[in-house]
């Protein structure tokens, strides 16, 4: 209810101020229409589940997009019209489409801005202040990587990382310089040999590591 009586006095005060051109920033109709009613339309979006970690789709509103596409949501409504969408882990439509997230081909596309790059993903050592591999009980361990690269966003939640292919929330996050971030993650599975990493960053970036290290065998 908040939300909507701040948006009106926000929609208000806007015609109040420039009641003569608003039609020219909102062109069509039912996008104004949209406005007007303080509605927002509905995208559909591969969305993951931290209870469960899994993948499923789900409707929702533009205007809640932000919040799921910090924690790696998949947007799927195919934003440059061309019939294709991006890759996403629910197997929706047909996927591969690189034209949404590149901003020479579509200005709008979440991918527009500053190149993110990973170089590289390294156990915490001895030295750094942070812990590496060690076991938290008889079945789990907690470790802390550092990843260095370009354009490494400040926000934790920007990032999404999986350990095998599982997801896992990170615990602790420190962000150096856009070049090295550090990260903590807890409750792994101990005794895996040969630990895959994948990193995904805004949704658009995703950097695979295989074979990175053995982990613990905890008992």
């Amino acid at each position: 209810m908040k939300k909507f009586t701040l948006f009106s006095f926000v929609l208000v005060f806007i015609i109040a101020c420039n009641k003569d051109t608003i039609e020219d920033y909102y062109p069509d109709s039912t996008e104004l229409n949209l406005l007007k009613s303080g509605k927002a339309k509905k995208i559909e979006i591969c969305h993951f589940s931290e209870d469960d970690n899994t993948w499923h789709l789900i409707n929702i509103s533009e205007n809640a997009w932000p919040a799921h596409e910090m924690h790696g949501d998949v947007r799927l409504d195919d934003q440059d019209g061309d019939g294709y969408v991006p890759n996403n882990e629910c197997g929706f439509g047909n996927m591969g489409d690189e034209d949404d997230n590149d901003s020479n081909i579509y200005p709008g596309s979440p991918g527009s801005g500053p190149g993110v790059e990973i170089t590289s993903i390294r156990l915490a050592q001895p030295g750094d202040g942070l812990i590496g591999p060690t076991c938290i009980d008889n079945e789990t361990y907690a470790t802390s990587f550092y990843i260095t690269g370009t354009g490494l966003p400040n926000n934790k939640y920007d990032y999404l990382v999986r350990l095998n292919n599982i997801a896992y929330e990170i615990y602790f996050f420190k962000h150096f310089s856009d070049n090295e971030i550090a990260i903590l993650c807890k409750y792994l599975p101990s005794g895996e040999t040969g630990v895959d990493i994948e990193v995904q960053i805004q949704s658009e970036y995703t950097f695979e590591f295989p074979d990175v290290y053995d982990a613990p065998v905890c008992n």
